[in-house]
């Protein structure tokens, strides 16, 4: 059984409202991708890597792709396969004998920031997409103004699961390194605003987040949502100077 294990998934749903709140943003911005992504109209074969529950791959099935997922984690896998129209294999993209440009996009959502060789990942991506096919990654933004308001207690640092970073810089070069073109940077994703707020408060002496078994205090769970749309506002003008907390990356090969 991989550490990444279905309580692995529900972590941000133990946040109380906050957490729901961030729930259905995220909903929202897989939606929103999968609208963006289909935008061109291309649809064919894509590969998500590191799927999660599936929905977004599920998102892109109903716009017409032939949608495949991998995933290390058999409770990520068993989570998709709930979903309708969608292919789910098991195992590690290193060791899945894809075949050469097999795929007309591949997707890494929050996943490249996992892997122990992203660098051998990427070129393997890049050996199974199709000439011209488009490469869409979504990492943490290590530069971020969040991230220096955070230090150690950062939300996206994550040490447990997080074994490298990213600023604009050093993701561009790893892609062009692997061998890909064309690459167009946005940090206006809808996710993970709330995280801005985390940093805040954390950086106060305050934390935000509830333990296992501990949950926050009235009074600060009042705090938070009181600082949420401020920081959510925040976060987005953080953006607009291309210092926001997570980014989006699309290169083609």
């Amino acid at each position: 059984m991989s550490e990444y294990d279905e309580p692995y998934y529900e972590r941000a749903q133990r946040s109380g409202i906050a957490g729901a709140v961030a729930g259905l943003v995220a909903s929202i911005d897989v939606m929103l991708m999968a609208r963006n992504l289909s935008s061109k109209g291309r649809g064919g074969r894509l590969l998500e890597i590191g799927l999660g529950d599936g929905s977004f791959l599920s998102a892109m099935a109903k716009r017409g792709w032939d949608a495949w997922g991998i995933d290390i984690s058999e409770a990520a896998v068993a989570m998709a396969r709930a979903r309708v129209g969608i292919k789910v294999d098991l195992g590690d993209i290193l060791e899945k004998p894809y075949e050469d440009d097999f795929f007309d996009m591949v997707v890494m959502r929050h996943v490249l920031e996992h892997l122990k060789d992203p660098a051998a990942a990427l070129s393997e991506v890049h050996r199974i997409l199709k000439p011209d096919g488009e490469l869409c990654v979504v990492v943490p933004n290590i530069e971020s103004i969040e991230a220096k308001i955070g230090g150690e207690s950062w939300f996206h640092l994550d040490p447990e699961y997080h074994l490298s970073h990213f600023s604009s810089t050093t993701l561009t070069e790893a892609l062009t390194l692997a061998g890909f073109r064309d690459i167009r940077l946005s940090q206006m994703l809808l996710e993970y605003r709330q995280t801005l707020t985390y940093a805040i408060m954390s950086r106060i002496g305050l934390e935000a987040r509830p333990g296992e078994c501990s949950p926050l205090p009235l009074w600060r769970r009042i705090l938070l949502y009181v600082m949420l749309p401020f920081g959510v506002l925040l976060s987005f003008a953080f953006s607009l100077v291309r210092r926001g907390g997570t980014m989006q990356a699309i290169a083609r090969k």
